[in-house]
């Protein structure tokens, strides 16, 4: 097929800008992952128990375990077959506590997974409107409106499953136009297919 989305292989690289753009992203939202209240963050307290669950216990947790039903809900997202992020977050909980941290950098090591996620989500977004935007301004514009609005901000700072599932739809979306400018080849078809691989595994 035709390529449709043109653009400058040079120019489809992160210039100073854009790294600079990410990587104040990646400030913001650690910092806020370090200075959030679990009771300000929606649902947290639900899902934290998960990650501290596999930390603790080195396995995934039973739907029906008292340590990860939540006594005023009376509910638990073990429930979902597949805790991808909870895995990740207990992962950092692991190192973290490795290094001795306590309570609270356990809870903030578990939020990294949320923090890194939405960074991933800029960096893609930021690739996207390399190939998308011939101007400079509209380019921009995009990137700054879609990084730094401050529900997303707040959305990769503390414990969810949100800020995972936003980043693999950032990368089946890079994927797609990926393929557009280059054409539906074997290797961009078999990257758009193992990036919906990785959004369903995410979303279950």
């Amino acid at each position: 097929m035709k390529s449709i989305v043109k653009f400058d292989k040079e120019k489809d690289k992160l210039n100073k800008l854009d790294l600079i753009i990410l990587f104040t992203f990646f400030v913001l939202a650690l910092m806020w992952s370090i200075f959030v209240p679990t009771e300000y963050a929606p649902d947290e307290s639900m899902r934290y128990v998960l990650p501290k669950y596999i930390f603790e216990h080195g396995e995934l947790p039973l739907p029906d375990s008292e340590e990860v039903i939540h006594p005023f809900y009376n509910a638990s997202y073990a429930y979902y077959p597949l805790l991808l992020g909870s895995i990740i977050s207990s992962a950092f909980m692991k190192i973290a506590a490795f290094l001795g941290a306590g309570e609270t950098g356990l809870l903030i090591a578990a939020r990294l997974t949320s923090v890194i996620s939405g960074t991933v989500f800029v960096y893609f977004l930021i690739r996207i409107s390399k190939r998308l935007f011939s101007s400079k301004a509209v380019r921009y514009f995009a990137i700054i409106l879609g990084a730094f609005m401050p529900q997303f901000v707040f959305l990769s700072s503390y414990v969810n499953n949100d800020a995972l599932a936003l980043a693999a739809s950032s990368m089946i979306v890079f994927a797609w136009v990926h393929s557009l400018s280059s054409g539906w080849n074997f290797k961009n078809s078999l990257l758009l297919a193992l990036r919906n691989y990785n959004m369903h595994f995410i979303l279950l």
